[in-house]
């Protein structure tokens, strides 16, 4: 049953409707402890801090809550409880709603003078209808969200051009709008600069509901979307100018934060966290929008000793998710038709026509797209397919025709290419880039004309065609073709039609896929174009192939150009092999080459990491590792009954590996059905290890199919070692070839130990040459042993 606000107040009752409200939630959530409420926000991240004094004044009605997030936790915390026991609770949107609204009353024009806020006189924007002196943004009023491409995806037609209805569908709200309308309201009434970032998959609204959350704000109200002459650089040369009043839009915010080897990514992070932080440069409202995939890429926390080259991005990041669904829910549609909202003919269709909800997709033309794939000649699909591979393994947005051209031919079989007519590659581009059957959405590749100037790439024509793929498909076909691994043809033309940049990151695709070679040839390529990158990882590719004098060779040529990481790397490689004269002397090479600035530049890079690392709290770990410890203790003692329900209470709070400890206390008692459904929990909530047990057990009984799917979903979850798992099972019950073809497997996601794990197997079969040319030579791009290169 859908929940309804609260009854109205008895007479005399001044208790703000938010406080009603959640004096009201408590009581449905069993009125847990206080304690229980504070540990549970401790244990997010970030860790929220909340008082029991706080706890009870906010109850009470006594005090409204200041912080967002703060209450977004508490609510999320009780509802949960709430919904347990049967309850319906309001959405998260109407309590930021009610919350904003009870502290605004509760505290205007109370007592003395209020904090000085910009007002429009402070700024000669205020009244001007024409872009800033310098082209920093536009007044918001004045936006067309398509005309200046901020990313808002063109919608099907489906007769709204006819019948003279806007280029964009009629907006059907749902809950993270109230939510994200709440943030503006609070950045314009508060005067207090926020960041949000929506996240969700290709095509879910994030970029329309910015878009809708901020169109009716008024003057002074501007909009800057920096792009050229590129996204970070963009943004770096601006963020000084910008001023007060303004939206910052940062659509897929990748663009801006992620730079591989260049450090304007995290230069724009701390831009933007100094730009935040500074009250009298505000209000600022900076909008950003990134699918699950980046957001997990830029706010990963490393291994202690491995890079972090997101530190930066990975604070300023924090906090500000907010998660968008894949689909409306019934209760969204029956909402917005109840409001009119469905006479658009474009959702109308949507709603009749899109699959489990999904209207954003269908909107954008999604299913025409997929359709245009899936019906798409041979000669279109090559093309297609390498450049949905070229995407999913790095290259950068703009994809050369010539590259395409070259790589699609690799994708044919010899009787297709033999079979192509003259003029095959015309007819492929022309399928390809017809908008007509989209729907009114953009084709599956459109071509990309070069802007004149500084974002012309150096050695790139102004005519030289380009183009870019539609992100729809470029994420279903990340999806699709994330067990394949590209043909010879692919890798041969990258490295002849590919920007060095690209070289670069298609060639440690190739390396990690165990395809040597054509790792090699790609970083020799971006190397004598300047890139000093790839001279370091091709020295240290020739070090793990006991190469040395090359390595060195390399690592001296990157030192030389100011790269002294390979060298720094050949050292410690010499001092795990015993040779520590050869590690000194390499080391003291490395150390004469640097520059004295290097140590304190990579200091100040990595102090972003060490002062999030100030400001986790211990509350979580010390609460989940107590009763982690005494469940452990219970089970040592044969207590098993006990030690489940205290590694319950922990799983309750948040950790998720205490359910597949459950899992293991019933395995060991031959609950085996009971095993698997804690197991599946587990999983559920993200413990890709309860994957691997899952698929343990299916492969013990003997269903093997089920087992390679089981270890192929954690592959995907980012756990590629359950396959190498499986592979040694099938290895001890004599099925090596089996096992085998599961390494390979891993190697062609990407699983830079899959090549270690074929060579055993081929050294434990007495094939020592085998094993052998597998670690110096790799693999063919066909799966083969390589020939010596």
């Amino acid at each position: 049953m859908p929940a309804t606000p609260p009854a109205s107040p008895a007479a005399g009752d001044e208790k703000p409707e938010f406080s009603r409200a959640l004096a009201q939630l408590y009581e449905q959530a069993g009125e847990p402890t206080y304690a229980e409420l504070i540990h549970q926000a401790a244990a997010q991240q970030p860790p929220v801090t909340i008082g029991k004094s706080s706890l009870g004044d906010w109850l009470s009605g006594k005090s409204i809550p200041s912080s967002a997030r703060v209450v977004e936790v508490l609510i999320a915390c009780l509802q949960a409880k709430a919904t347990r026991r049967g309850h319906s609770p309001m959405a998260p949107g109407w309590w930021e709603a009610q919350r904003t609204r009870a502290h605004r009353a509760r505290h205007a024009n109370r007592g003395g003078r209020p904090a000085r806020r910009p007002v429009p006189g402070d700024d000669p924007r205020a009244g001007g209808d024409t872009p800033a002196p310098g082209g920093l943004g536009w007044p918001v009023k004045q936006v067309d969200p398509i005309a200046l491409d901020l990313g808002v995806h063109p919608a099907i037609d489906a007769g709204a051009a006819a019948a003279g209805l806007s280029a964009l569908p009629t907006y059907l709200p749902r809950a993270h709008d109230a939510a994200l309308a709440a943030v503006v309201d609070e950045v314009q009434v508060c005067g207090r600069s926020r960041m949000v970032v929506l996240v969700g998959g290709s095509s879910t609204g994030k970029t329309r509901a910015c878009w809708e959350a901020i169109r009716s704000l008024p003057a002074p109200w501007w909009l800057w979307h920096p792009i050229n002459p590129g996204w970070a650089q963009a943004t770096l040369a601006g963020l000084e100018a910008v001023k007060p009043y303004t939206v910052v839009w940062l659509n897929e915010t990748q663009h801006y934060l992620t730079t591989p080897g260049d450090p304007a990514g995290e230069q724009v992070a701390a831009g933007l966290r100094e730009l935040l932080r500074s009250p009298e440069r505000g209000p600022v409202l900076v909008l950003g929008t990134l699918w699950q995939s980046y957001w997990a890429k830029l706010t990963a926390v490393p291994r202690p000793d491995d890079p972090d080259p997101h530190a930066g991005a990975r604070v300023l990041l924090a906090g500000t998710a907010m998660e968008l669904p894949e689909a409306f829910t019934d209760d969204d549609l029956a909402t917005a038709a109840a409001a009119g909202m469905l006479a658009d003919p474009r959702t109308a269709e949507a709603v009749k026509q899109a699959p489990s909800g999904q209207l954003t997709q269908y909107l954008a033309g999604g299913p025409a797209l997929i359709e245009r794939y899936r019906t798409a000649s041979v000669e279109a699909r090559a093309v297609l397919e390498a450049a949905i591979d070229a995407r999913r393994l790095g290259h950068s947005l703009k994809l050369p025709r010539l590259f395409l051209e070259e790589a699609a031919a690799g994708y044919l079989s010899d009787e297709q290419h033999d079979l192509l007519a003259d003029n095959w590659l015309e007819q492929a581009f022309a399928y390809l880039t017809d908008p007509l059957p989209c729907r009114g959405a953009r084709a599956p590749l459109t071509r990309i004309k070069n802007r004149p100037g500084p974002s012309t790439a150096a050695g790139q024509h102004e005519d030289e065609p380009s183009y870019q793929l539609a992100d729809y498909l470029e994420q279903h076909g990340a999806h699709t073709r994330r067990w394949k691994c590209p043909p010879a043809g692919f890798w041969e033309s990258a490295a002849r039609h590919a920007s060095a940049t690209d070289q670069t990151a298609l060639a440690k695709a190739a390396h990690s896929r165990g395809r040597y070679r054509h790792a090699a040839i790609l970083w020799h390529r971006a190397a004598d174009a300047g890139d000093t990158l790839a001279l370091d990882y091709l020295a240290q590719m020739r070090a793990q192939a006991g190469d040395w004098e090359e390595a060195e060779r390399l690592a001296c040529r990157a030192a030389d150009a100011g790269n002294t990481s390979a060298l720094h790397y050949l050292s410690w490689a010499r001092k795990l092999t015993g040779d520590r004269k050869e590690a000194s002397r390499l080391y003291r090479l490395a150390t004469d080459a640097e520059d004295l600035s290097v140590p304190r530049t990579l200091t100040l890079m990595q102090e972003p990491a060490v002062d999030q690392q100030r400001g986790k709290h211990p509350t979580f770990t010390v609460y989940t590792s107590v009763l982690g410890n005494l469940a452990k203790m219970r089970k040592e003692a044969g207590d098993h009954q006990e030690a489940e329900r205290l590694y319950q209470l922990a799983a309750d709070a948040g950790d998720t590996y205490a359910l597949s400890n459950v899992a293991e206390i019933r395995e060991q008692a031959g609950d085996r059905q009971g095993a698997e459904q804690f197991y599946q929990l587990a999983a559920d909530a993200g413990d890709t290890s309860a994957l691997w047990a899952l698929a343990r057990m299916r492969e013990q009984v003997g269903d093997g199919a089920q087992a390679e799917r089981l270890a192929r979903s954690a592959a995907d979850a980012g756990d590629p070692s359950a396959l190498h798992k499986l592979a040694q099972m099938r290895e001890a019950a004599g099925d090596r070839r089996e096992a085998e073809r599961l390494c390979r497997l891993t190697a062609d996601i990407g699983d830079p130990l899959a090549l270690k794990e074929m060579a055993g197997l081929r050294q434990r079969a007495g094939d020592e040459e085998g094993g052998a040319r597998l670690v110096r030579f790799g693999l063919e791009a066909d799966g083969r042993i390589a020939d010596p290169w």
